[in-house]
């Protein structure tokens, strides 16, 4: 099962959708790269580093089928990006 997630702050409007089949394990892989030079200078990053992770939450926006993830989380995500304003995301889906 996939799922369509938003990453928000409390006290701030900015957010970051995004997209994964293991929710779990997105989140810590989040958590990990956050200072890694390849991605240390995204937008979703800095601002995580400048308020802090104690300030940063985690909600599944939607649950997707297996047999639909490939065909539609993308549209689904993109969706949520226009919806919530996502100003952190880095690249928009296809």
């Amino acid at each position: 099962m996939g799922c369509i997630y938003r990453i928000f702050f409390d006290d701030y409007i900015e957010c970051y959708v995004g997209k994964t089949t293991n929710f779990k394990k997105r989140i810590v892989n989040h958590k990990n790269i956050r200072n890694k030079e390849t991605v240390k200078n995204w937008k979703l990053y800095q601002f995580i580093n400048k308020i802090g992770w104690e300030n940063t939450k985690f909600e599944v926006l939607e649950t997707i089928d297996d047999s639909e993830y490939i065909k539609n989380s993308g549209q689904r995500e993109l969706f949520y990006i226009k919806k919530y304003k996502s100003a952190l995301n880095k690249n928009m889906p296809c």
